[in-house]
């Protein structure tokens, strides 16, 4: 320890102050000309427990500073590139605070990019995820949990016949799933896409945006296994097929460009998943029986989107040597 002797008596200490001049990066994302990354930066909230965040845009090659786009007094995070690079949707927690909420949910909003106020194209009461826009521009996907009926009040006697109950985030479940919503970026009202007693997640359209892969668990053994399939539904009539086998733990579908594939990460046994290595997989997408095998990457794979890299017909990837 000696040789840390001069560093740590040069350095005063951390005090839980300066938690308020950390700056977080997060989730960056390329325009579709390649041209700019938008990207979300988060800091500590002082005035309440959580976070503000903030959209900037800076240029591909850094020939400019960073900009940032939204006033950041809000939680605003998420950033996602119309297919036209005209417009920005993304998520943030500007309004009132629901009755038995600590917070504003976070919502979609959309902002465009030639000049204008952001728009608020949800109003739920819980927080929407997984935005992703369709091929056309006109649709975005995202994840809620499913709104409460009208007079679905919580009197605080909950009555648990299953074994998941409950989830390190969410605390204990009422009975309500997270489902797949479309929401037209011309502000048409948002529709439920998927349904049932089963939580989906991570849409991506299909390249002619008639389909919409996501992950779900809806096997019998749900509540005690970590199954977690491929489906694909018709974003017009809701018919669903499932793409893997019932078997494994596999996410962050995407597809190849002529819509034949879906790519994924994931691991062929779903017992254990999280403390095997993922891998690289492809399926055919008409949801045939024959697995195609896993696609050799050099290390473990580090578990994120797997989005097209613009102007080129090939997947973006992390792995770790």
């Amino acid at each position: 320890m000696a040789r840390y002797a001069a560093l740590s008596s040069s350095l005063p200490p951390l005090t839980p102050e300066d938690l308020y001049e950390f700056r977080f990066l997060t989730d960056a994302q390329i325009s579709p000309d390649g041209e700019r990354i938008a990207f979300a930066v988060k800091t500590a909230n002082e005035k309440r427990d959580g976070y503000r965040g903030a959209i900037w845009l800076v240029p591909f090659d850094g020939s400019r500073p960073p900009a940032q786009i939204t006033a950041g007094a809000a939680h605003d995070s998420s950033p996602r590139w119309s297919p036209d690079g005209r417009r920005l949707a993304f998520t943030s927690d500007r309004g009132e605070t629901p009755k038995g909420k600590r917070r504003p949910a976070r919502n979609v909003f959309l902002l465009d990019l030639s000049g204008g106020e952001a728009r608020e194209l949800t109003r739920f009461a819980d927080d929407c995820s997984d935005l992703v826009w369709s091929p056309d521009g006109r649709t975005l996907a995202f994840v809620v949990r499913d709104p409460k009926e009208d007079g679905d009040e919580d009197d605080g006697v909950r009555v648990y016949d299953r074994a998941r109950y409950k989830a390190d985030e969410g605390g204990l479940s009422d009975g309500r799933r997270k489902h797949v919503w479309l929401v037209g970026a011309d502000g048409l009202a948002p529709r439920r896409l998927t349904d049932g007693d089963w939580d989906d997640g991570q849409p991506e359209y299909s390249p002619d945006g008639t389909e919409i892969a996501f992950v779900s668990n809806r096997t019998e053994e749900r509540d005690v296994n970590t199954v977690a399939d491929i489906h694909v539904t018709s974003t017009t009539s809701g018919e669903t097929r499932r793409i893997t086998d019932g078997q494994g733990s596999y996410g962050n579908p995407s597809w190849s460009p002529d819509g034949a594939t879906i790519t994924c990460y994931g691991t062929k046994v779903a017992i254990g998943s999280s403390a095997r290595n993922a891998h690289l997989w492809a399926f055919p997408a008409d949801g045939g029986s024959s697995l195609r095998a896993p696609l050799r990457v050099r290390g473990p794979l580090l578990p994120g989107p797997l989005p097209p890299a613009p102007g080129s017909r090939s997947s973006q990837i992390r792995a770790k040597a």
